[in-house]
């Protein structure tokens, strides 16, 4: 068993080294893709809990102040100066 993988080693070396380097390069390039499409995922995660984040302020700063605001006796006269209506 052993004299038969030398002597195909000796006979077929360069084609046995030349698949091992082209398994090497796809897997090298498989694992570069994976880690893109990683990085890809982590960043829209990101993206998208700051957007939420900043939609969620808004939100309370509507509840908690301009609603209270535009409820108030001065709203009126705010708004008025405001757009310049006195």
């Amino acid at each position: 068993m052993i004299p038969r993988l030398k002597t195909q080693i000796k006979h077929y070396g360069t084609l046995i080294k030349r698949g091992l380097l082209i398994v090497n390069i796809i897997l090298m390039l498989m694992a570069t893709q994976i880690l893109m499409n990683y990085t890809t995922i982590i960043e829209s995660t990101e993206t998208i809990t700051n957007q939420a984040f900043r939609v969620q302020e808004e939100i309370d700063y509507i509840k908690n102040y301009q609603l209270k605001f535009l409820d108030s006796d001065h709203a009126k006269f705010f708004l008025s100066h405001e757009n310049n209506i006195l």
